[in-house]
C-alpha cells in the first residue's frame, strides 16, 4: 500500500507554498531528511523546501517572513499557522573555520545538493509529479542503510568539522551503520572536532542520548575515535570554570557509568524521554571526569557535583543545566551507599523523576548491581503506591505549636515526611506527640 509523503498538516501547506513559487517562475522542492523520512516510512515533524528564488524574492511572495539566515539563503515562511524553512538553492566555497563558508553563491538544484552533506539527506521531492530526484546515491543507501557522505568524506569534513558528530548521531537516530570510507575518514579527522562550538557539540549530544539506538551510538563514538578527543577537551574546558585547575577529577574515565547507562537505554528507553536523555548526559560526564563508581564515597560526593556542573558550563549550559546536573550528581553518587542510607532517603530517590533509568543504571554498575538493585526493587514494589504520604502536620500547624519560621521549621517538615515515609509515624495524634516533644527538646 502506498503511503501519504507527509502528513496532510504539514504536506498541505508545503505543496502551497512550492505552488506559489512555482507559479512566479522559480524551482522549488521539498529537499533533505524529509525525502529521507518518507523512504523509511517515518512520520516526519517538518519539511524543508529548496528554490532557485533568491531570499529577496521570497519575502515579496509571502507575508509573514523571517529571516534566520539570509546570507546563507535561508528564510522561515510562516504559513498556515506553520514555520516551513525555505532554502535557496546555493554552493559554498572559501571554508575557512572548519564550520562556516567564505563564499556563498546562489546556483541551481543539481549543484545545491551536491554540496550537502550525507547521500541520504540529499533527495529532492516535487509534490507536483510525485517524483523523487536523486543524483547522489540516496536511495540505495536508505536501502542500505548507511550514512555516507557526498563525495569524498575528506572534503565534507574538512568544510564542516561538525558533520563528523552528526554521521554517528544520524546512526543513532536512524539505527543507521556508517560507510567504511566515511568512519575512516572521521577517525582520521577526529582531533579537527575541537573547532567546533561547544554548545552545537552539546545539541548533537542531546539528540543522540535521545535516539532510539543512543547505545548504538555511544559505541559509534569511540569506533569513530571522537570519545577520546571529547573527553580531553571537556576536561580542559572545564578546568578553566574552576579556579584550583579542576581538584575534582577523578583518576581516569573507564566507561563504566557510560556502559552502564547505555545497557539501560536498552532496556526502558523511550524516543525523546528527557529523563533518560538527562540521566545519559551525567553518566557521560562522570566519566569524562574520571570517577570510579568506588570512589564515589559520600566524602566526594560534593567533587562529583562540581565537576559536572563544571563540564556543563563548558557546554554552555544554562544555570538550570548546570543545578540539574550537580543534583543528578548527588543522585548518581547515592548509588554507591544506597544500602545503608536512611529509608526515608532512599525513598526519595526512587520516587524521583530520574527513579526509572537511576534503577537500571543500579543493574548494571560494576560494585552496586547485586545489593542496590535487589534493594530498590524491594522497596519499589512495597512503597511505591505511597510515595507522597499527605502531610500529616503542614508547616503552618506547626508554627502555631511553636515552631519559630526558618530552618528549623524546614528540617520539622523534612523529618514528619520521613517518619511517614518510614510508618513510624502514622496518625495525626502521634505527630503531634512527636512535634511537641521536639519542640520542647529544643527550648
Amino acid at each position: 500500500m502506498k503511503i501519504e509523503f507527509a502528513p496532510p498538516r504539514l504536506y498541505q501547506p508545503a505543496r502551497e507554498i512550492i505552488r506559489t513559487l512555482r507559479q512566479s517562475g522559480h524551482e522549488a522542492f521539498i529537499a533533505g531528511g524529509a525525502v529521507r523520512d518518507y523512504l523509511l516510512g517515518r512520520v516526519q515533524t517538518d519539511l524543508d523546501i529548496a528554490t532557485s528564488a533568491t531570499p529577496e524574492q521570497v519575502r515579496a511572495l509571502f507575508p509573514r517572513t523571517f529571516a534566520v539566515g539570509e546570507s546563507f539563503g535561508v528564510v522561515i515562511v510562516r504559513h498556515c499557522g506553520r514555520d516551513f524553512e525555505v532554502a535557496t538553492f546555493r554552493e559554498e566555497d572559501g571554508y575557512m573555520d572548519g564550520r562556516h563558508p567564505g563564499q556563498v553563491r546562489f546556483s541551481t538544484a543539481l549543484v545545491d545538493v551536491r554540496r550537502r552533506d550525507f547521500t541520504v539527506n540529499g533527495m529532492l521531492w516535487d509534490p507536483e509529479t510525485g517524483e523523487l530526484m536523486d543524483w547522489v546515491g540516496g536511495q540505495a543507501d536508505v536501502a542500505a542503510r548507511l550514512i555516507r557522505t557526498i563525495g569524498p568524506p575528506e572534503e565534507r569534513f574538512a568544510e564542516d568539522r561538525l558533520r563528523m558528530l552528526r554521521a554517528v548521531r544520524f546512526a543513532a537516530q536512524l539505527g543507521f551503520g556508517v560507510d567504511s570510507a566515511t568512519l575512516q575518514a572521521i577517525r582520521d579527522h577526529a582531533g579537527h572536532l575541537v573547532v567546533v562550538s561547544l554548545e552545537r557539540v552539546r545539541q548533537e549530544l542531546d539528540k543522540l542520548l535521545a535516539a532510539p539506538a543512543a547505545g548504538v551510538g555511544l559505541d559509534l563514538l569511540e569506533d569513530a575515535a571522537l570519545w577520546p578527543v571529547l573527553c580531553r577537551w571537556l576536561r580542559e574546558e572545564a578546568g578553566k570554570w574552576d579556579q584550583h585547575r579542576a581538584p575534582w577529577l577523578g583518576s581516569g574515565a573507564s566507561g563504566h557509568w557510560r556502559q552502564a547507562w547505555k545497557t539501560a537505554s536498552r532496556t526502558i528507553a523511550v524516543p525523546g524521554r528527557c529523563d533518560m536523555q538527562r540521566g545519559g548526559l551525567a553518566c557521560l560526564l562522570l566519566d569524562v571526569a574520571g570517577h570510579e563508581f568506588a570512589e564515589l564515597t559520600p566524602g566526594r560526593m560534593r567533587e562529583a557535583a562540581h565537576a559536572l556542573a563544571c563540564l556543563m558550563r563548558s557546554l554552555r549550559g544554562s544555570r538550570r543545566d548546570v543545578a540539574m546536573m550537580e543534583e543528578l550528581a548527588r543522585v548518581l553518587c547515592q548509588l554507591s551507599t544506597f544500602p545503608s542510607l536512611r529509608l526515608a532517603d532512599q525513598l526519595r530517590i526512587l520516587r524521583g523523576p530520574e527513579s526509572d533509568w537511576l534503577r537500571e543504571v543500579a543493574c548494571h554498575v560494576p560494585q552496586a548491581a547485586p545489593v542496590a538493585w535487589s534493594q530498590m526493587a524491594q522497596l519499589v514494589a512495597y512503597h511505591q503506591s505511597r510515595w507522597h504520604p499527605s502531610p500529616l502536620l503542614t508547616g503552618t500547624e506547626l508554627m502555631e505549636m511553636g515552631s519559630p519560621p526558618g530552618p528549623a521549621l524546614g528540617a520539622m517538615v523534612k523529618e514528619l515526611e520521613a517518619l511517614q515515609l518510614e510508618d513510624r509515624l502514622t496518625d495525626k495524634e502521634a505527630a503531634c506527640r512527636w512535634a511537641r516533644q521536639t519542640l520542647a527538646r529544643s527550648t
